[in-house]
């Protein structure tokens, strides 16, 4: 069973954000906070995982949820998945 869908419409209720949100997890280290100068920040997220969540999305339909192999291990045993092969 696919919880994205019931996920979508408790974020799109609560936080209005669209049914057509995709939901990526990935867990590698993510740098979040202000980047710039005295004057002129921007919050902002930085790292190489900002690429793979962008592939991720990129690849992703409405009602799936994407994850890395990295993820697969520690969810294995009480998630039931499909694989899909690896992406380019």
């Amino acid at each position: 069973m696919s919880l994205t869908p019931e996920i979508n419409e408790e974020l799109a209720a609560e936080i209005r954000i669209p049914q057509s949100v995709l939901i990526v997890r990935n867990m590698p280290v993510l740098g979040l906070g202000n980047i710039g100068y005295e004057g002129r920040y921007h919050y902002g997220a930085i790292g190489s995982v900002l690429n793979l969540a962008s592939r991720l999305c990129d690849h992703a339909a409405a009602d799936q949820i994407l994850i890395t192999n990295r993820i697969y291990a520690k969810v294995e045993s009480v998630v039931k998945v499909e694989d899909i092969g690896a992406l380019d």
